[in-house]
């Protein structure tokens, strides 16, 4: 399967929108810089890149309550799939860490 990057497809599946929260840890969009504006959108770039894994859990979150889902599509089987294996990463790191901590 070919890869591409994530993006909102909600309002027309023949169009792929930008996530406009991408690349950005700020409080408001016209917060970010013009570095951050220049990198690609829906690319998670590393498995320490938080603000956009945020991001993605969102998209997910998004695309399982709202619009059409088919368990038979790859995008759906992608994200539910990837959505996963990240965010059990992310709460065991939160348990051994609470661990850690007893």
């Amino acid at each position: 399967m070919e890869k591409s990057p994530l993006g909102n497809v909600s309002r027309n599946p023949e169009f792929v929108e930008q996530i406009r929260w991408w690349n950005c840890s700020h409080d408001s969009l016209q917060q970010k810089t013009a570095e951050e504006n220049a990198r690609e959108c829906g690319v998670l770039v590393s498995l320490y890149d938080w603000e956009n894994m945020v991001e993605f859990w969102y998209s997910i979150r998004n695309n399982l309550f709202h619009g059409g889902k088919d368990p038979d599509v790859a995008r759906d089987q992608l994200m539910v799939k990837n959505g996963y294996l990240t965010l059990r990463e992310l709460l065991e790191m939160l348990l051994n860490e609470q661990l850690r901590t007893l």
